[in-house]
């Protein structure tokens, strides 16, 4: 890795140069929009409060229940919100407010929704799609409400999936694009515990098998994603039984996410690697850094447990450019599927690809 250093910087240095100058291109409110995403990326639990409050934006008709669930998601935190926003929620006691300042807050959680959701239904994704596609640049969906609660919550969010299967499956095959879809394993299994692998394992494929089914039939792909520490090995257990069953053997366009920030990473991707190795077909990994620090860290403390991810920034970002060196070296078994908006760790992979000569086709890079 050492001799590459010189290249990794130019190629930061060259990324860097990019972002700022389309960033003088952007309108104030998309510059604000961008600074608080960028807080909600480092902070799981004000991404939930974030997407909880899109969710339930439009049932707001009235203006003083809209600032009581502004002021109830986002009052006790410090957040980069336009002004205005910013002195309501500090005098949300002032009844005057909420007719003056309501209709541009609507105006910007409809623009921070529009950051996160493709859209309400399978035709305002399509639209989102192709604009993307007009860019150059493809998407990946994935649907809300994952958390369920019981098993007829399972059912109906199976039911969500084909679905929109069923709904962008023709229109992506008719414009020579696979429909990629995003899942995670929890939203097909209400009793998903680490106690229960065996038995939410063949739940889990048992809803799964329908959905990538429908899928492939419109050459589609799947990931699974990864969630909490306690999903992990029964997403990577799913992942594998199901492509190792005879119907899905030859299936080389699935993929699972895995998380740097898991000391585990490593051995799991090497592990991953084997098994991918022996298969007649490729799979691909989604590279992230992971999204649950702040909740693995106080649950480990909590309970006096040894912590299973990495305690500083520093030793996520060497795991995950072991994991990147891994990834690239095997691409023949895996697909490098490198995601995150971390500059360094995008200009490493930039410069591992260029000195081996790989392939545009070989990798993918994935970004929120």
């Amino acid at each position: 890795m050492q001799d590459l250093q010189p290249r990794i910087e130019e190629i930061g240095r060259q990324l860097l140069a990019s972002a700022r100058a389309a960033e003088g291109r952007k309108s104030r409110l998309a510059r604000g929009i961008d600074a608080f995403v960028a807080h909600l990326s480092d902070n799981d639990e004000l991404r939930v409060r974030a997407l909880r409050l899109i969710d339930v934006l439009p049932t707001l008709r009235d203006d003083r229940q809209l600032v009581n669930h502004l002021q109830q998601y986002f009052g006790d935190a410090k957040l980069p919100l336009p002004g205005a926003l910013r002195w309501g929620l500090d005098h949300a006691g002032n009844t005057a407010w909420p007719a003056a300042v309501a209709p541009a807050a609507r105006r910007w959680v409809a623009w921070l929704g529009s950051r996160f959701i493709a859209g309400d239904s399978a035709d305002a994704a399509w639209k989102t799609i192709r604009q993307l596609q007009r860019s150059g640049r493809q998407a990946t969906l994935d649907l809300l409400g994952e958390d369920v609660r019981s098993e007829a919550e399972a059912d109906a969010y199976q039911q969500r999936y084909l679905a929109l299967i069923e709904a962008l499956g023709p229109r992506m095959q008719q414009a020579g694009t696979p429909l990629s879809l995003s899942l995670k394993a929890s939203a097909l299994d209400s009793q998903l515990t680490p106690l229960t692998e065996a038995r939410s394992s063949i739940r889990i494929r048992d809803r799964l098998r329908p959905i990538l089914r429908a899928l492939l039939a419109y050459g589609g792909s799947l990931t699974l994603d990864m969630e909490h520490y306690d999903h992990k090995a029964t997403t990577l257990r799913v992942f594998r039984d199901l492509l190792d069953e005879a119907e899905f053997r030859d299936c080389g366009s699935c993929g699972i996410a895995l998380q740097a920030y898991l000391r585990e990473c490593e051995a799991d991707l090497a592990e991953l690697i084997d098994w991918a190795v022996k298969r007649a077909a490729p799979v691909h990994v989604r590279l992230v850094r992971g999204a649950y620090w702040d909740t693995e860290t106080v649950i480990a403390r909590r309970e006096g447990w040894p912590s299973p991810v990495w305690e500083s920034k520093a030793e996520t970002d060497r795991s995950y450019e072991r994991c990147l060196s891994l990834l690239l070296e095997n691409h023949h078994a895996v697909r490098p599927a490198i995601a995150g908006h971390n500059v360094r760790s995008l200009a490493v992979a930039m410069a591992q690809i260029e000195a081996m000569r790989l392939r545009p086709e070989v990798y993918e890079f994935q970004m929120l």
